[in-house]
């Protein structure tokens, strides 16, 4: 069985998604972002809850729609408590569901991007294929040769080219899946050591973070 040295790259957005809708107090279209509390309305034994947004210019709330007139029956106890106390996991939920969602893009058009590293404990062997996992739990909309590019310092260009000469690969699939959004979680294979412009693929993959247990 072949062996790998698991990297694992976690990627998140650096800013909370958006949803572009008029503003009544501007009176034009702005940007509006959750903040993260919700609004619950008891009718009998229907419940109503919202999302509170706000608009990023002057701040005019808005209620988004999470369910109307749902009986409170249907509702457990847990899922009750978490939106009276705001839970920070449902309401991020709630906006990814979001159609009318997106996020701010960085200078170069491509999302604002955190990129989290974790690298095994033990020290890789010479020669040994490295095995890059993506993951992206909270469907932050990026292309994968953003990621790449951001994670290794490169250009898209560069990594295309990386592709193609075999040097970095996707477990299942062809360098087309470079422009599509990654999804939850995607592997790809860096095979051998390149030193195409002059740099060393490994040694950034490998240098991106600290080992940790």
């Amino acid at each position: 069985m072949s062996s790998y040295f698991n990297v694992v790259w976690t990627i998140r957005s650096t800013q909370t998604p958006v949803t572009n809708r008029p503003c009544g107090r501007c009176g034009v279209v702005r940007p509006f972002t959750s903040t993260g509390k919700f609004r619950l309305n008891a009718n009998g034994n229907r419940l109503d809850a919202w999302l509170i947004y706000k608009c990023m210019q002057c701040e005019k709330r808005w209620n988004r729609t999470v369910f109307e007139r749902r009986p409170v029956s249907s509702i457990t106890k847990e899922q009750l408590v978490a939106l009276q106390e705001n839970d920070a996991g449902i309401a991020e939920e709630v906006v990814r569901q979001s159609s009318h969602s997106a996020l701010p893009t960085g200078s170069d058009g491509g999302p604002q991007l955190l990129i989290e590293t974790t690298l095994p404990s033990r020290q890789p062997v010479d020669g040994e294929e490295i095995k890059l996992t993506v993951q992206n739990p909270s469907g932050c909309r990026a292309r994968l040769d953003q990621v790449l590019a951001k994670g290794l310092g490169l250009s898209r260009k560069d990594i295309l080219d990386l592709f193609k000469s075999g040097v970095i690969s996707v477990v299942g699939g062809g360098h087309k899946a470079l422009k599509r959004p990654v999804p939850e979680i995607i592997e790809l294979r860096v095979q051998g050591t390149s030193l195409l412009f002059h740099v060393d693929i490994r040694t950034r993959l490998l240098g991106a973070a600290m080992p940790t247990g």
